[in-house]
């Protein structure tokens, strides 16, 4: 019976609603009656990826972080086997500078794309191209990632480098 209530309550539809004869009901009555076992996941209700997750912080953390043509915005991506940063203007949309585990001076220095001492390169990278540009100042864009590990190691090397967030 508690297998029933949480069928109903997650599929909208409450036991005294009147609604019983609704196909959703017909379906939480004949799976309750089973040896059934709520796992949300079956249903595809309550558990989104990790990526979705990730996406939905992101789209959070751009309501608030905005790059100018005076500030632009650092933004940094994180696969398992690379990372990569670029250097964005949001008023116009254009990339000003970039950098990434794939480029050819970070692939001599570091055996693994995916580590923490090459996200430090790439952070290096990126604030020395930044700073032939003349961008001294960013916003940086942490891409709904947690602030740790590769993330944090890719702002310490741009730190390193000269920029300034």
């Amino acid at each position: 019976m508690v297998d029933l209530i949480k069928c109903c309550l997650v599929l909208g539809r409450s036991k005294a609603s009147g609604a019983r004869w609704d196909a959703r009901w017909v379906l939480a009555t004949s799976l309750a009656k089973q040896d059934f076992t709520w796992k949300p996941e079956a249903w595809g209700i309550g558990m989104l990826k990790k990526e979705e997750l990730r996406r939905k912080r992101h789209r959070r953390l751009r309501n608030r972080v905005i790059g100018t043509a005076e500030k632009p915005r650092l933004n940094v991506f994180r696969s398992l086997l690379h990372i990569y940063a670029q250097v964005i203007d949001d008023a116009t949309g254009n990339t000003l500078v970039s950098a990434s585990s794939l480029d050819k001076d970070i692939k001599a220095q570091a055996k693994n794309g995916g580590d923490i001492p090459s996200a430090e390169l790439v952070g290096e990278l990126v604030g020395k191209r930044a700073a032939e540009k003349g961008i001294k100042e960013v916003v940086f864009d942490r891409g709904g990632y947690q602030y740790h590990g590769r993330v944090a190691a890719l702002a310490d090397g741009a730190r390193e480098a000269g920029l300034k967030f």
